[in-house]
C-alpha cells in the first residue's frame, strides 16, 4: 500500500467512524463552523504519527506542501490554529 492509499483509508475508516458515533449529533454546539472536519485533523495527525511526524509544526508543513490536494482547506488554515 502507498501512502496516498493510506491516506484515503485513514480517512474513511475516520469519517465513517464519526458518523456512526455521533450518529446525526454535532460535536460542536456553537461557533463557526471549522475549516477543516474532524476526520480531516484525525487523518492527518495518524498518518503523521505513523511517519514519525511528531511536531505540530513539521506535520502541518509536510502535508500542506505534499497532501494540499487531498486537504484543500490546509491551505486556508495558518499553522497555529491547527495545532490547537
Amino acid at each position: 500500500m502507498d501512502l496516498d492509499d493510506l491516506i484515503v483509508s485513514v480517512y474513511c475508516l475516520l469519517d465513517d467512524e464519526l458518523k456512526a458515533w455521533l450518529s446525526g449529533e454535532t460535536l460542536r454546539e456553537r461557533g463557526p463552523n471549522p475549516t477543516l472536519s474532524d476526520a480531516e485533523v484525525l487523518t492527518i495527525e495518524a498518518v503523521g504519527e505513523y511517519l514519525g511526524l511528531s511536531q505540530g509544526k513539521e506535520l502541518f508543513g509536510y502535508f500542506r506542501r505534499h497532501y494540499a490536494h487531498f486537504f484543500p482547506a490546509l491551505g486556508q488554515v495558518h499553522r497555529t490554529t491547527f495545532t490547537r
